[in-house]
């Protein structure tokens, strides 16, 4: 028995790649009957091998940015706006965020999904200590994905 589903509404047809020495980032989205409203089990990756299409600015479904924090913060945020495929079409599923402190502060991180955005907050329990010796930054690295996870990914 086949389960009542809704008709899919966008289609991801194909990833056209350069057979030259030409940078091409395309990737076919066919919505003629419709747009993409949420993605699921679904990986769209934006890194190459090759230079010349990692500096196009390929696009993916999934992003990692750092944010370098300055004595006294406790809070940041990182939009993912030029690094995510379906833009704010499809927002960040709030699961898949994960974040990593790195540098000379420990302190316990949370993190939040701006709504309607491609932003996340990024919140630190403990303010960056204004001592930080000269040389030593502290960063956050997150890492986020528009696709909703229903079965363990990597």
């Amino acid at each position: 028995m086949t389960p009542n589903l809704p008709p899919p509404c966008g289609l991801p047809t194909g990833n056209v790649f350069h057979t030259s020495n030409q940078a091409n980032t395309t990737f076919i989205l066919d919505e003629s009957d419709g747009t993409f409203v949420s993605l699921s089990d679904s990986v769209v990756e934006d890194n190459e091998v090759d230079k010349a299409v990692a500096a196009a600015g390929k696009l993916g479904t999934r992003a990692t940015k750092t944010l370098l924090l300055q004595p006294g913060d406790s809070y940041g945020v990182l939009n993912y706006t030029d690094s995510l495929v379906f833009g704010y079409a499809i927002s960040i599923d709030p699961d898949s965020v994960v974040c990593n402190l790195h540098g000379a502060h420990a302190t316990a991180v949370s993190s939040a999904v701006l709504p309607k955005t491609t932003t996340i907050a990024i919140y630190l329990e403990k303010a960056v200590p204004a001592a930080i010796a000269p040389g030593e930054a502290v960063s956050i690295t997150c890492s986020v994905d528009q696709s909703k996870r229903t079965v363990p990914a990597h």
